[in-house]
Protein backbone atom coordinates (compact mmCIF):
# COMPACT_ATOMS: atom_id res chain seq x y z
CA UNK A 1 0.00 0.00 0.00
CA UNK A 2 0.95 3.76 -0.67
CA UNK A 3 2.09 5.47 2.41
CA UNK A 4 2.49 9.07 2.76
CA UNK A 5 3.38 11.76 5.38
CA UNK A 6 3.16 15.37 5.38
CA UNK A 7 6.03 17.57 7.35
CA UNK A 8 6.28 21.34 7.29
CA UNK A 9 10.13 21.96 6.87
CA UNK A 10 12.08 24.92 8.91
CA UNK A 11 13.45 27.41 6.40
CA UNK A 12 16.36 26.47 4.09
CA UNK A 13 16.48 22.79 3.65
CA UNK A 14 19.76 22.02 5.55
CA UNK A 15 19.99 25.61 7.87
CA UNK A 16 21.97 26.36 5.32
CA UNK A 17 24.12 29.76 5.70
CA UNK A 18 24.45 32.58 3.32
CA UNK A 19 27.89 33.09 1.77
CA UNK A 20 27.28 35.85 -0.81
CA UNK A 21 24.40 37.69 -1.71
CA UNK A 22 23.92 40.17 -4.68
CA UNK A 23 20.87 42.48 -5.13
CA UNK A 24 20.23 42.85 -8.51
CA UNK A 25 16.75 44.09 -10.50
CA UNK A 26 14.19 42.41 -12.24
CA UNK A 27 14.49 42.27 -16.66
CA UNK A 28 12.09 41.14 -18.86
CA UNK A 29 10.57 37.76 -18.25
CA UNK A 30 12.82 35.83 -20.62
CA UNK A 31 16.45 36.91 -21.45
CA UNK A 32 18.92 35.18 -24.14
CA UNK A 33 21.53 32.62 -22.79
CA UNK A 34 24.02 30.55 -23.63
CA UNK A 35 25.17 27.01 -23.37
CA UNK A 36 27.24 27.70 -20.53
CA UNK A 37 24.50 30.14 -18.36
CA UNK A 38 21.44 29.75 -17.29
CA UNK A 39 18.35 31.64 -17.62
CA UNK A 40 15.44 31.78 -14.91
CA UNK A 41 12.28 33.48 -16.07
CA UNK A 42 10.09 33.83 -13.39
CA UNK A 43 5.82 34.97 -13.46
CA UNK A 44 3.75 35.09 -9.89
CA UNK A 45 0.00 34.99 -10.74
CA UNK A 46 -0.83 36.54 -7.85
CA UNK A 47 1.39 39.75 -8.69
CA UNK A 48 -0.67 42.06 -6.37
CA UNK A 49 0.61 40.00 -3.49
CA UNK A 50 4.51 40.02 -4.80
CA UNK A 51 5.14 43.15 -6.77
CA UNK A 52 7.69 45.50 -5.54
CA UNK A 53 9.45 42.66 -3.51
CA UNK A 54 12.06 40.58 -3.61
CA UNK A 55 12.57 36.88 -4.42
CA UNK A 56 15.94 34.68 -3.50
CA UNK A 57 17.87 32.27 -5.37
CA UNK A 58 19.79 30.12 -3.56
CA UNK A 59 22.01 27.95 -5.61
CA UNK A 60 23.62 24.49 -3.42
CA UNK A 61 26.59 23.94 -5.44
CA UNK A 62 27.98 20.65 -6.04
CA UNK A 63 31.52 21.69 -4.38
CA UNK A 64 29.75 22.18 -1.23
CA UNK A 65 29.37 26.36 -1.76
CA UNK A 66 26.11 27.93 -1.50
CA UNK A 67 25.43 31.12 -3.24
CA UNK A 68 22.33 33.38 -3.52
CA UNK A 69 21.33 35.95 -5.21
CA UNK A 70 17.82 38.52 -5.24
CA UNK A 71 15.53 40.18 -7.80
CA UNK A 72 12.79 42.16 -7.85
CA UNK A 73 9.20 41.19 -8.86
CA UNK A 74 8.30 43.64 -11.30
CA UNK A 75 4.49 45.05 -10.91
CA UNK A 76 3.22 42.48 -13.53
CA UNK A 77 4.37 39.32 -11.57
CA UNK A 78 7.32 38.86 -13.55
CA UNK A 79 11.16 38.55 -12.48
CA UNK A 80 14.51 36.81 -13.54
CA UNK A 81 17.72 35.20 -12.78
CA UNK A 82 20.89 34.09 -14.77
CA UNK A 83 24.46 32.93 -14.01
CA UNK A 84 25.88 29.25 -14.51
CA UNK A 85 26.92 26.43 -12.90
CA UNK A 86 29.64 23.94 -13.05
CA UNK A 87 27.06 21.22 -13.09
CA UNK A 88 23.37 20.13 -12.36
CA UNK A 89 22.98 21.27 -8.83
CA UNK A 90 19.57 22.17 -6.56
CA UNK A 91 18.92 25.12 -6.43
CA UNK A 92 15.62 26.98 -3.89
CA UNK A 93 13.15 30.06 -4.55
CA UNK A 94 12.18 31.95 -1.92
CA UNK A 95 9.42 33.84 -1.82
CA UNK A 96 8.81 36.77 0.37
CA UNK A 97 6.97 36.71 3.00
CA UNK A 98 2.62 37.92 2.53
CA UNK A 99 -0.16 38.08 4.74
CA UNK A 100 -2.20 35.93 2.64
CA UNK A 101 0.16 33.95 1.39
CA UNK A 102 2.19 30.93 3.37
CA UNK A 103 5.88 31.61 2.74
CA UNK A 104 7.81 28.37 1.58
CA UNK A 105 11.24 27.73 -0.56
CA UNK A 106 11.07 25.83 -3.64
CA UNK A 107 13.28 23.16 -4.33
CA UNK A 108 14.67 22.14 -8.36
CA UNK A 109 17.29 21.15 -10.24
CA UNK A 110 19.16 24.05 -11.86
CA UNK A 111 21.29 23.68 -14.86
CA UNK A 112 22.91 26.03 -17.24
CA UNK A 113 19.58 26.28 -19.63
CA UNK A 114 16.41 28.56 -20.22
CA UNK A 115 14.27 27.76 -17.34
CA UNK A 116 10.88 28.93 -16.57
CA UNK A 117 9.59 29.01 -13.43
CA UNK A 118 5.54 29.92 -13.03
CA UNK A 119 4.11 30.55 -9.71
CA UNK A 120 0.15 29.33 -8.89
CA UNK A 121 -1.60 29.79 -6.01
CA UNK A 122 -2.40 26.37 -4.27
CA UNK A 123 -3.53 25.46 -1.17
CA UNK A 124 -2.77 22.83 1.50
CA UNK A 125 -5.24 22.35 4.92
CA UNK A 126 -6.96 25.38 3.34
CA UNK A 127 -3.79 27.45 3.92
CA UNK A 128 -3.01 29.69 0.40
CA UNK A 129 0.07 29.26 -0.79
CA UNK A 130 2.24 29.49 -4.23
CA UNK A 131 3.59 26.36 -6.03
CA UNK A 132 5.88 26.31 -8.34
CA UNK A 133 5.98 24.52 -12.04
CA UNK A 134 9.52 24.51 -13.62
CA UNK A 135 10.05 24.16 -17.42
CA UNK A 136 13.23 23.57 -19.53
CA UNK A 137 15.57 22.04 -17.05
CA UNK A 138 16.29 18.55 -18.39
CA UNK A 139 17.79 17.50 -15.11
CA UNK A 140 14.77 18.35 -12.69
CA UNK A 141 12.50 16.87 -15.59
CA UNK A 142 15.19 13.78 -15.03
CA UNK A 143 14.82 13.92 -11.21
CA UNK A 144 10.76 14.48 -11.11
CA UNK A 145 10.45 11.62 -13.81
CA UNK A 146 12.64 8.75 -12.31
CA UNK A 147 12.14 9.59 -8.27
CA UNK A 148 7.92 9.73 -9.30
CA UNK A 149 6.76 12.56 -7.96
CA UNK A 150 6.92 10.68 -4.16
CA UNK A 151 8.09 14.41 -2.97
CA UNK A 152 5.31 17.16 -3.25
CA UNK A 153 6.63 19.96 -2.18
CA UNK A 154 4.19 22.10 -0.41
CA UNK A 155 4.47 24.62 2.52
CA UNK A 156 3.91 20.90 4.26
CA UNK A 157 5.56 18.44 2.17
CA UNK A 158 3.69 15.23 0.88
CA UNK A 159 6.08 12.34 1.21
CA UNK A 160 4.93 8.75 -0.54
CA UNK A 161 7.30 6.72 1.07
CA UNK A 162 7.65 3.74 -1.07
CA UNK A 163 7.78 5.23 -4.23
CA UNK A 164 11.20 7.29 -2.83
CA UNK A 165 12.15 3.78 -1.93
CA UNK A 166 11.92 2.06 -4.85
CA UNK A 167 13.80 5.05 -6.41
CA UNK A 168 16.85 5.09 -3.76
CA UNK A 169 17.60 1.68 -4.52
CA UNK A 170 17.20 1.72 -8.41
CA UNK A 171 19.24 5.14 -8.47
CA UNK A 172 22.04 4.90 -5.57
CA UNK A 173 24.19 7.04 -7.59
CA UNK A 174 22.17 9.78 -9.31
CA UNK A 175 23.05 13.22 -9.00
CA UNK A 176 19.81 14.11 -7.28
CA UNK A 177 19.46 10.75 -4.58
CA UNK A 178 21.08 12.39 -1.41
CA UNK A 179 18.89 15.42 -2.19
CA UNK A 180 15.94 13.20 -2.19
CA UNK A 181 16.79 11.19 0.92
CA UNK A 182 17.28 13.99 2.51
CA UNK A 183 14.03 15.73 2.04
CA UNK A 184 12.29 11.93 2.66
CA UNK A 185 13.89 9.98 4.54
CA UNK A 186 16.52 11.80 6.69
CA UNK A 187 14.69 13.50 9.44
CA UNK A 188 12.92 9.91 10.29
CA UNK A 189 16.35 7.75 9.95
CA UNK A 190 18.01 6.01 13.10
CA UNK A 191 21.36 5.84 12.63
CA UNK A 192 21.52 2.52 11.37
CA UNK A 193 19.44 3.05 8.43
CA UNK A 194 21.33 6.13 7.93
CA UNK A 195 24.57 4.63 7.71
CA UNK A 196 22.75 2.13 5.66
CA UNK A 197 22.07 4.51 2.79
CA UNK A 198 25.53 6.74 3.08
CA UNK A 199 27.44 3.50 2.17
CA UNK A 200 24.52 2.77 -0.63
CA UNK A 201 25.44 6.00 -2.38
CA UNK A 202 27.42 6.23 -5.27
CA UNK A 203 29.11 7.83 -8.29
CA UNK A 204 27.85 11.40 -9.51
CA UNK A 205 25.42 11.41 -5.65
CA UNK A 206 28.86 11.57 -3.79
CA UNK A 207 30.18 14.86 -5.90
CA UNK A 208 26.78 16.53 -4.57
CA UNK A 209 26.25 19.37 -1.92
CA UNK A 210 23.75 17.32 -0.03
CA UNK A 211 25.81 14.17 0.04
CA UNK A 212 28.52 16.25 1.73
CA UNK A 213 26.23 18.14 4.08
CA UNK A 214 24.71 14.83 4.85
CA UNK A 215 28.40 13.29 5.95
CA UNK A 216 28.58 16.27 8.33
CA UNK A 217 25.49 15.31 9.97
CA UNK A 218 26.88 11.52 10.72
CA UNK A 219 27.78 12.29 14.46
CA UNK A 220 24.42 14.53 15.49
CA UNK A 221 22.70 10.98 13.81
CA UNK A 222 24.83 8.90 16.11
CA UNK A 223 24.08 10.81 19.20
CA UNK A 224 20.25 10.83 18.33
CA UNK A 225 20.10 6.71 17.47
CA UNK A 226 17.78 4.97 18.81
CA UNK A 227 18.80 3.07 22.75
CA UNK A 228 20.97 6.45 23.10
CA UNK A 229 19.95 8.94 25.93
CA UNK A 230 17.96 12.41 24.78
CA UNK A 231 19.80 14.87 25.34
CA UNK A 232 18.93 17.48 27.85
CA UNK A 233 17.35 20.84 27.30
CA UNK A 234 15.92 23.32 29.95
CA UNK A 235 12.95 25.81 27.94
CA UNK A 236 10.22 27.93 29.71
CA UNK A 237 6.82 26.77 28.92
CA UNK A 238 3.86 29.22 29.00
CA UNK A 239 3.94 30.84 32.23
CA UNK A 240 7.45 31.60 31.87
CA UNK A 241 8.63 28.44 34.31
CA UNK A 242 12.08 26.59 33.71
CA UNK A 243 10.94 22.97 32.61
CA UNK A 244 14.14 20.84 32.73
CA UNK A 245 13.65 17.46 30.24
CA UNK A 246 15.07 14.47 32.57
CA UNK A 247 13.14 15.70 35.56
CA UNK A 248 10.27 15.77 33.69
CA UNK A 249 10.45 12.63 32.92
CA UNK A 250 11.23 11.38 36.60
CA UNK A 251 8.08 8.96 37.57
CA UNK A 252 6.99 8.48 34.13
CA UNK A 253 7.12 5.16 32.38
CA UNK A 254 6.83 6.66 28.73
CA UNK A 255 6.84 10.51 27.46
CA UNK A 256 6.65 12.04 23.85
CA UNK A 257 8.72 14.78 23.17
CA UNK A 258 7.16 16.52 20.40
CA UNK A 259 8.46 19.03 18.09
CA UNK A 260 5.68 21.23 16.69
CA UNK A 261 4.16 24.68 15.40
CA UNK A 262 1.23 27.13 15.31
CA UNK A 263 2.05 27.52 11.74
CA UNK A 264 2.55 23.77 10.85
CA UNK A 265 -0.91 22.51 9.53
CA UNK A 266 0.08 18.89 10.04
CA UNK A 267 1.22 19.25 13.60
CA UNK A 268 -1.98 20.74 14.21
CA UNK A 269 -3.58 17.30 13.14
CA UNK A 270 -1.11 15.36 15.30
CA UNK A 271 -1.64 17.01 18.13
CA UNK A 272 -5.45 16.00 17.95
CA UNK A 273 -4.70 12.99 17.48
CA UNK A 274 -2.47 12.47 20.01
CA UNK A 275 -5.12 13.67 22.64
CA UNK A 276 -7.10 10.54 23.00
CA UNK A 277 -3.92 8.52 23.09
CA UNK A 278 -2.63 10.89 26.32
CA UNK A 279 -5.92 10.61 28.22
CA UNK A 280 -6.00 7.17 27.28
CA UNK A 281 -2.91 6.63 29.07
CA UNK A 282 -1.81 9.34 30.98
CA UNK A 283 -3.18 7.31 34.56
CA UNK A 284 -0.73 4.53 33.61
CA UNK A 285 2.33 6.75 32.93
CA UNK A 286 2.25 7.94 29.63
CA UNK A 287 2.91 11.98 28.98
CA UNK A 288 3.32 14.51 26.52
CA UNK A 289 6.48 17.41 26.21
CA UNK A 290 5.48 19.27 23.42
CA UNK A 291 8.39 21.80 22.15
CA UNK A 292 7.47 24.28 19.89
CA UNK A 293 9.95 26.16 17.33
CA UNK A 294 7.63 28.88 16.89
CA UNK A 295 8.69 32.75 17.38
CA UNK A 296 5.22 34.86 18.21
CA UNK A 297 4.16 33.37 21.75
CA UNK A 298 0.72 34.96 21.33
CA UNK A 299 0.55 32.76 18.37
CA UNK A 300 2.23 29.60 19.99
CA UNK A 301 -0.47 30.36 23.31
CA UNK A 302 -3.52 30.31 20.84
CA UNK A 303 -2.69 27.36 18.92
CA UNK A 304 -2.60 25.67 22.57
CA UNK A 305 -5.65 27.05 24.09
CA UNK A 306 -7.64 27.09 20.62
CA UNK A 307 -6.60 22.76 20.24
CA UNK A 308 -7.28 22.13 23.76
CA UNK A 309 -3.83 20.65 24.25
CA UNK A 310 -3.61 19.32 27.87
CA UNK A 311 0.13 18.29 27.99
CA UNK A 312 3.11 20.44 28.89
CA UNK A 313 4.05 22.73 26.61
CA UNK A 314 7.92 24.47 26.30
CA UNK A 315 9.20 26.89 23.53
CA UNK A 316 12.81 29.21 23.22
CA UNK A 317 10.81 31.77 21.19
CA UNK A 318 14.15 31.79 18.54
CA UNK A 319 13.75 34.50 16.04
CA UNK A 320 14.94 32.53 13.30
CA UNK A 321 14.71 28.45 12.74
CA UNK A 322 18.00 27.65 11.98
CA UNK A 323 19.42 28.63 15.54
CA UNK A 324 16.29 26.90 17.26
CA UNK A 325 17.08 24.03 19.79
CA UNK A 326 15.47 21.48 17.15
CA UNK A 327 17.80 22.21 14.71
CA UNK A 328 21.21 21.80 16.81
CA UNK A 329 20.47 19.64 19.50
CA UNK A 330 17.71 17.31 17.87
CA UNK A 331 18.63 17.46 14.39
CA UNK A 332 14.87 18.26 13.49
CA UNK A 333 14.66 20.00 10.34
CA UNK A 334 10.89 19.48 9.76
CA UNK A 335 8.01 19.45 11.70
CA UNK A 336 6.14 17.45 13.20
CA UNK A 337 8.82 15.21 14.63
CA UNK A 338 8.70 13.32 17.87
CA UNK A 339 11.07 11.00 19.78
CA UNK A 340 9.59 7.81 22.23
CA UNK A 341 11.47 7.62 25.58
CA UNK A 342 11.33 5.65 28.95
CA UNK A 343 11.98 7.23 32.21
CA UNK A 344 15.36 7.40 31.92
CA UNK A 345 15.58 9.25 28.15
CA UNK A 346 16.22 6.43 26.55
CA UNK A 347 14.97 6.69 23.11
CA UNK A 348 13.01 4.15 21.87
CA UNK A 349 11.40 5.33 18.72
CA UNK A 350 10.66 8.35 16.83
CA UNK A 351 8.27 10.04 14.39
CA UNK A 352 5.50 8.23 15.47
CA UNK A 353 2.35 9.50 13.67
CA UNK A 354 -1.47 8.29 14.79
CA UNK A 355 -2.18 4.91 14.43
CA UNK A 356 2.02 4.14 14.49
CA UNK A 357 1.74 6.18 18.26
CA UNK A 358 -1.08 3.81 19.19
CA UNK A 359 0.04 0.97 18.31
CA UNK A 360 3.17 1.46 19.76
CA UNK A 361 1.76 2.62 23.18
CA UNK A 362 -1.04 -0.46 22.92
CA UNK A 363 2.59 -2.39 22.95
CA UNK A 364 4.42 -0.75 25.78
CA UNK A 365 1.58 -0.08 28.19
CA UNK A 366 0.23 -4.51 28.16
Amino acid sequence: MKRAFILCLLGCLMGCSIVSCNKGTATSNRIEHSDESYTISGHIEKKEAFAGQYILLTIFHNDGSETVDSTRIDDNGDFSFSGSVESACVAQLDLPRSEKYYQKEYHFFLENSDIQAIGKTAKLFDIPYIAFQIKGSQADKQYRKESKNCYIEHFGAEIFTEKAEACLRKHPDAFYAPFLYYVTFYSNADYTEFIKQMEAFDGPAKETYHYRQLSSMTGMKSSLALGVTIPDFTLPDTAGTDINLHRFLEGKRYVLVDFWASWCGPCRIENKNTVPLYKQYRDKGFDVISVSIDDDKSKWVEAIESDTIPWTHVCELAPNGADNIAEQVFDVHGVPSNFLVDSSGTILAKNLRGEELADKLKELMQ
